[in-house]
């Protein structure tokens, strides 16, 4: 082989290791946005257990003001919320969870999880 063949072979070489490199790494990527969107569900769905768990119509005490606080957390308002339906949604949530009105939350909840899987 000549110097110009080997350097001809070396390249494509470096060319494919470039593009198996980046590959692997956006598996890598794909595969932890999938276990965080995973643990973000699982989260969803403990906080909706949690709370229709909680007494029917009775007003939310102190205790429950961490949940709540984790509830608005997990469901974040933007500019454009009020542009979509589940923004709107999540607006009539964030409402809900200041008058502390449980019975609101419960169907507000309800109301999201027929636009999303998330809960």
């Amino acid at each position: 082989m000549t110097t110009d063949q080997l350097v001809f072979i070396s390249s494509w070489a470096s060319i494919i290791s470039l593009v198996v490199a980046v590959i692997s790494l956006l598996l890598v990527r794909s595969i932890k946005t999938n276990i965080i969107r995973f643990r973000r569900k699982q989260r969803l769905k403990e906080l909706a257990s949690t709370i229709s768990d909680m007494g029917k119509g009775v007003p939310a005490s102190d205790e429950f003001d961490s949940i709540f606080d984790s509830l608005r957390r997990n469901f974040p308002l933007y500019r454009w919320s009020n542009l979509t339906k589940r923004g709107r949604l999540v607006i009539a949530l964030h409402q809900r969870i200041d008058l502390r009105d449980l019975r609101g939350i419960k169907e507000v909840l309800k109301d999201i999880s027929s636009y999303s899987e998330d809960i």
